[in-house]
């Protein structure tokens, strides 16, 4: 028994069929990364972001557990360096993160004003049926005229969430895509029309409404 421990463990038998076992947990991941086509990019990055969540905030709970037993019963210093070195790290790193996504929701929002569909103007409905209907031209022509771009028609939602329903987000292309060359470039110009309303959004209050002196 001794000798077939020994023969493992200097051959490396267990840490092979470890990496095997490894690998074939990743294998789901890469076939669904395979059957993803062009939207794997989101998806990688996606995984990258959440698995650095997850790693910092794990980091974290043990950063403090260590610090908390550390202070009950003498620790050595590499230990309790360590731990502070690691939370510190997960404040940093994840107060960024939240402080960047409060940003961004913040800006998102529409800022005071009578954004009601009763007192929408013409441009503003016009942007909305473009966002809707995927008509990239009108949709600039609307942004440059200031057409605001936080107005709800219908309860169904503002221009932006108008051409993020039709591209079907990141992961719903095939609806577009099963009408080939036609559905590719219309998808396309849903997506570049969610770019550009979003960059509208975030600029309408300097561009369109200047500070009065």
């Amino acid at each position: 028994m001794r000798g077939a421990w020994l023969v493992r463990r200097t051959t490396g038998v267990v840490p092979v069929r470890r990496i095997v076992a490894g690998a074939a947990a990743f294998l789901p991941a890469v076939v669904w990364l395979t059957l993803a086509g062009d939207d794997r990019g989101f998806w990688i990055v996606a995984a990258i972001i959440l698995s650095l969540i997850c790693g910092l905030g794990l980091g974290a709970v043990w950063a403090v557990a260590s610090l908390v037993t550390g202070a009950r019963r003498p620790a050595d210093r590499r230990s309790r360096r360590s731990a502070v070195i690691v939370l510190a790290a997960a404040v940093v790193v994840l107060g960024g993160m939240a402080a960047a996504g409060f940003n961004s929701y913040r800006k998102s929002q529409p800022p005071p004003g009578d954004h009601s569909a009763t007192h929408a103007t013409a441009e503003s409905r016009a942007l909305w049926d473009a966002a809707r209907a995927g008509n990239l031209g009108t949709v600039t022509a609307m942004i440059d005229a200031c057409a605001d771009p936080f107005v709800h028609f219908n309860g169904v939602g503002r221009a932006r969430s108008n051409a993020e329903e039709e591209s079907a987000g990141w992961g719903g292309r095939d609806r577009w895509r099963s009408l080939g060359a036609e559905g590719e470039a219309k998808l396309a110009d849903f997506r570049e029309i969610v770019i550009r309303l979003r960059a509208a959004e975030d600029t309408w209050v300097q561009r369109c409404r200047p500070a009065t002196p």
